[in-house]
């Protein structure tokens, strides 16, 4: 990735955890680790929980409904057994050496029903306004959680309250961005690395 386009982007927007690249938290945490750790937490444990009641489901063979003490412990240890590991190796495989430690403790099976939306989060931090960003994180969450006969943008709607309109151009804006970021922003050996092959290959090579 472009290194000079990422700290012109830092610099632009700030340099609140919420908005940092996950590569960025990875570096931040010898700095302050507990909060660094908080933001990786609050950014995926909605996701984190979804693959944890999965997991549950399938330890049960399906044939009861899991409990949320159940659900709520493996969704916990599945961040306790990463935290050793969250500042070594590479920046960029943060992700990867994460979703390594889902599947320890929740398993493939489980893992593999949120795969693609937990590898969308590595370009989506990248995006620079700060209210696509929020709508898009949130889509990805609301992808495993809408109601019955409900639609994205109106769970949207009533989490960010405005109106459905405002959030389907919010939401349209930001997935076109999104496209820009995978296709412009990274290569496409950096796509399928940082993603385990989940993310589509809009990466170019000749950066």
């Amino acid at each position: 990735m472009d290194l000079v386009e990422t700290i012109y982007r830092m610099l632009q927007r700030g340099t609140s955890l919420e908005a940092l690249p996950y590569e960025e938290l990875h570096r931040r945490f010898s700095h302050n680790r507990e909060a660094v750790f908080g933001e990786f937490v609050r950014r995926l444990r909605r996701l984190i929980f979804h693959c944890a009641e999965e997991s549950c489901r399938i330890a049960s063979g399906g044939d009861a409904s899991p409990q949320l003490d159940e659900i709520q412990e493996k969704t916990i240890r599945a961040f306790t057994e990463f935290h050793p590991e969250f500042d070594q190796g590479d920046p960029e495989t943060l992700l990867v050496r994460f979703a390594q430690a889902v599947r320890r403790v929740l398993g493939e099976d489980a893992f593999s029903v949120i795969a693609l939306r937990f590898y969308y989060h590595l370009p989506l931090y990248h995006i620079p306004d700060d209210t696509q960003r929020r709508f898009l994180a949130a889509l990805f969450e609301n992808g495993l959680a809408t109601r019955p006969g409900k639609e994205f943008a109106a769970d949207l709607a009533d989490r960010f309250q405005v109106s459905v309109g405002e959030t389907k151009k919010i939401l349209a804006k930001g997935q076109k961005r999104l496209r820009q970021i995978m296709d412009k922003d990274f290569s496409s050996d950096e796509l399928r690395d940082y993603s385990e092959g989940y993310l589509p290959d809009y990466g170019k090579d000749e950066k």
